[in-house]
C-alpha cells in the first residue's frame, strides 16, 4: 500500500468489513464479496491472481466455474464500493488489484499512527506518544477482518494486526505511566493480564502501575503470581525485564526513604 496522508478513509477492516459510501459506512453483504474485498485489501496495491482468490474463497477446492464466478463477484464488489468506472478495483492479468493508499484503509492508518507513537515514546515524548496511540486504537471496532471467514491469509493478517494492537496499548500505557498515572491504570492492566496471561510485558506494566501508585507489596505479589503461572504453563522463569523490575522494587523497599524515592524516579525513566 502506498502512503497518501490526509486521504479520506474509505475502507474499514478493524472490525466488520465496511466501505464508505455517500450515506456513510455500510457493510458488504455477501460472504464471497467480503472474501474478495478482504483479500484485495490485505494486498492493496498488489495483483492478486484469480487462482489465489479462488483458493481463498473455496478453501482450496474451487468449482470448475470459479473464474466465471470470480468475475461476477468482482462486478458485485465494484458496485458495493461505488466503483462503477473500475478505477479502484482493476483487472490486471492474471488477476485483480485494489488501488488504495495506507491512509484510505483503517489498518494502514492504524499502523502509521501506532508506529509514530512508538517512535515518539522512544524519543522521550510521552505526551505525543499517548495522543498518537489513542488515535490509533480508536480506529478499532472489534477483531480485525472478523466477518472474512475461512481465509488463511485473512486469519494471518488478523493475528498480525491484533499483535500490533496490543503493542499500541502497551505503548499508550507506558506513556501514561511516564506522565504520572498509576492507580488509574491498575484495573485496565488487571483485565489485560487476565486476557493475555502469558504476555510478560503486561505483567511488567501492571507491576509498574502498582509501584507508581504506592502499592509495592501488591506489585511483588503480582510478580509471584506471574512467576507461578509462567512456570506452570511454560516451564520457564520470568524474563530479564520482569526480574529486573522485581529487584528494583525490592531494592526500594529496603532503601532509606529519600534514597528510595530517588531510585524509583531513576528507574521509571529507564
Amino acid at each position: 500500500m502506498s502512503e497518501r496522508r490526509g486521504a479520506e478513509l474509505r475502507f474499514r477492516v478493524l472490525g466488520p468489513l465496511e466501505v464508505r459510501g455517500p450515506d456513510g459506512w455500510r457493510a458488504i453483504g455477501a460472504a464471497k464479496w467480503r472474501g474478495i474485498l478482504g483479500e484485495l485489501l490485505i494486498h492493496a496495491g498488489q495483483v492478486v491472481t484469480a487462482e489465489t482468490l479462488a483458493a481463498r474463497l473455496w478453501c482450496g477446492e474451487p468449482p470448475p466455474t470459479a473464474r466465471t464466478l470470480i468475475r461476477k463477484y468482482v462486478m458485485e464488489v465494484r458496485r458495493a464500493i461505488g466503483d462503477d468506472d473500475a478505477a479502484t478495483l482493476l483487472h490486471r492479468s492474471p488477476g485483480y488489484v485494489l488501488r488504495a493508499g495506507d491512509d484510505e484503509i483503517d489498518a494502514g492508518r492504524f499502523e502509521r499512527l501506532a508506529r509514530d507513537g512508538r517512535a515518539a515514546m522512544d524519543h522521550g515524548d510521552a505526551a505525543r506518544a499517548c495522543v498518537l496511540c489513542a488515535q490509533a486504537l480508536v480506529l478499532w471496532r472489534g477483531p480485525a477482518l472478523v466477518d472474512v471467514a475461512g481465509s488463511p491469509s485473512a486469519e494471518a493478517e488478523a493475528t498480525r494486526l491484533e499483535e500490533l494492537r496490543l503493542q499500541a496499548v502497551e505503548t499508550r500505557i507506558e506513556a501514561d505511566l511516564t506522565l504520572g498515572s498509576g492507580a488509574g491504570l491498575v484495573a485496565e492492566l488487571r483485565r489485560l493480564v487476565s486476557e493475555h496471561h502469558l504476555r510478560e510485558s503486561l505483567w511488567r506494566l501492571l507491576m509498574r502501575a502498582l509501584w507508581a501508585a504506592g502499592r509495592p507489596a501488591e506489585a511483588l505479589a503480582v510478580y509471584a503470581q506471574a512467576s507461578e503461572l509462567l512456570m506452570e504453563r511454560l516451564g520457564a522463569y520470568p524474563g530479564e525485564p520482569l526480574r529486573r523490575l522485581h529487584e528494583a522494587i525490592l531494592t526500594e523497599r529496603s532503601a532509606p526513604r529519600g534514597l528510595a524515592q530517588r531510585y524509583r524516579l531513576a528507574y521509571s525513566h529507564t
